[in-house]
């Protein structure tokens, strides 16, 4: 985590983890997230509405999915939603989330899609971002970049405990 914090920290960018755990050791991934540097996504599914590719799909679309979530969202409850390509990115815009999560965009395309989004909507970059590429996502002028990777790359350490 500290490594992908240093490898951007002069661009602004908030790096962030995922939900993506080891089942039982959540609490303390979380904690080696934020040690480092970084910030938790989320700690759990209720914390904020993401509305991800089966969501659209089974609504019928972005604007439908948000409508539906909206009419029953507690206070204080963000709404992210996660775009594919431009077409998405408008019609999530004109919905107004919270949070646009562009997942697996390529550096190229980020950095167009990026200029899109009004100032007041927090940009998100995921998919497939490791140490060799964060450093280009971080220069696209996105707000977070989100990555598994400080969790399934990391080092173990081995220990054990001896009764006698």
């Amino acid at each position: 985590t500290r490594e992908l914090v240093k490898l951007i920290d002069e661009y602004n960018v908030v790096l962030l983890d995922t939900r993506k755990t080891t089942p039982g050791l959540r609490i303390f991934e979380k904690k080696a997230i934020c040690d480092g540097g970084a910030k938790p996504h989320r700690f759990n599914l209720n914390e904020m509405i993401l509305i991800k590719d089966n969501h659209k799909t089974i609504a019928g679309g972005i604007k439908n999915a948000i409508e539906l979530v909206r009419k029953d969202l507690q206070a204080g409850i963000r709404i992210e939603v996660e775009v594919e390509n431009v077409s998405e990115l408008k019609e999530a815009i004109n919905c107004n989330p919270d949070i646009i999560m562009f997942d697996n965009w390529s550096v190229d395309n980020l950095k167009e899609g990026v200029k899109l989004v009004p100032n007041h909507i927090f940009t998100e970059a995921s998919g497939m971002i490791n140490k060799s590429n964060i450093k280009g996502y971080a220069k696209t002028g996105i707000k977070s970049i989100s990555t598994s990777y400080m969790i399934k790359e990391r080092k173990w350490v081995d220990f054990s405990l001896e009764a006698v």
